[in-house]
């Protein structure tokens, strides 16, 4: 595939939302995309305009000080438990979009890329 193209199937889902609920499970996801790739067509990345990859989470659960350089850049020790925090789902960008940020309440903003991990159904005990 050339640089700066991606393969876009007419009739997938629109959403990874929409993906989950049409393939519970991995081996099913891996075949839907594998079928996928035999119709789909390329199109130019900068085409297209891309979304947030959940677009409507039930939750959102933040991990704070998760990592050593960002308690030393803040000037806090590492916690000794996981400093959990909510965001609403309002807060969600998508690849190239522009964050807004509140600068009339708000003087001082942090930046961080977050990872995302998506859990499809309920899940207790997972092993690692």
């Amino acid at each position: 595939m050339p640089d700066g193209f991606v393969l876009l199937a007419e009739d997938g889902p629109a959403s990874v939302d929409q993906l989950i609920a049409m393939a519970p499970g991995q081996n099913i996801v891996t075949e839907w995309v594998r079928k996928q790739r035999e119709k789909a067509a390329l199109r130019s990345a900068d085409s297209l305009v891309f979304a947030p990859c959940i677009l409507n989470p039930q939750k959102i659960v933040m991990v704070g000080l998760n990592y050593r350089r960002h308690a030393a850049e803040v000037k806090k020790p590492p916690p000794a438990t996981p400093m959990l925090f909510a965001k609403f789902n309002n807060s969600l960008a998508a690849h190239g979009e522009t964050v807004s940020l509140p600068a009339s309440v708000a003087t001082k903003f942090d930046y961080e890329a977050e990872l995302v991990i998506v859990i499809g159904r309920e899940a207790k005990d997972v092993p690692e």
